[in-house]
């Protein structure tokens, strides 16, 4: 990990690709719940845009396979990252 050499670094490199370190679509509650059957997963949808209130239907919960979904809040583009990998990974899992 190679962060910029300045006071306040707003990107930094991992493997040659650059990453920010200041998020702009943020936001975003997760809830989970176990229960006798299983597990109850629950999120909003908004995500702000700085301090605007933007975008009002972006999914948080994500279903990778039958058995297992992932609920993000935070920065959105790490989401989609985090989705791009585990399909990559359940397609590769699928084929082998």
């Amino acid at each position: 990990v190679c962060l910029q050499s300045c006071h306040r670094a707003t990107t930094m490199k991992v493997d040659g690709v650059e990453h920010t370190t200041s998020p702009i679509v943020t936001g975003s509650s997760i809830v989970a719940m176990r229960c006798a059957d299983g597990v109850v997963l629950g999120s909003d949808t908004l995500a702000s845009y700085g301090s605007l209130a933007r975008f009002k239907e972006m999914p948080r919960l994500y279903k990778a396979t039958d058995a297992c979904v992932i609920g993000a809040s935070g920065e959105y583009s790490d989401f989609q990252e985090v989705q791009t990998v585990i399909d990559e990974l359940v397609t590769e899992d699928y084929c082998a």
